[in-house]
Formats: C-alpha cells, structure tokens, sequence
C-alpha cells in the first residue's frame, strides 16, 4: 500500500515536495507519501545529529 505510492512517486522522477501537492496522486496517497517523508527524515535525524548521551 505504502510502497505504491513511493513506488509511482519515483517512477515519475518526482521528489517529496513535488509529488505531495500533485493532482495526479490520490488525496491518500499524498497523505502516505507525507507519512513516509516524514518517517524518512526521523530516520535520517536519528543518524546524522549528535545524541545527547
């Protein structure tokens, strides 16, 4: 399910920012492209900033 739409998403060559506002991406499926973007960047945060331990 989520990964159709990131699937499609970088099929067209589009990055986060351009596929979100896109009409040709169902109002679920840039709300799971939103979700990801999201989840990708807590990921990416959790690597590249210093912990605090």
């Amino acid at each position: 399910m989520f990964g159709r739409a990131l699937q499609d998403m970088l099929k067209e060559g589009m990055t986060f920012t351009e596929a979100v506002p896109c009409p040709e991406f169902f109002i679920m499926e840039r709300q799971r492209l939103v979700m990801m973007q999201r989840e990708i960047a807590g990921l990416i945060d959790l690597v590249l900033l210093p912990n605090d331990l």
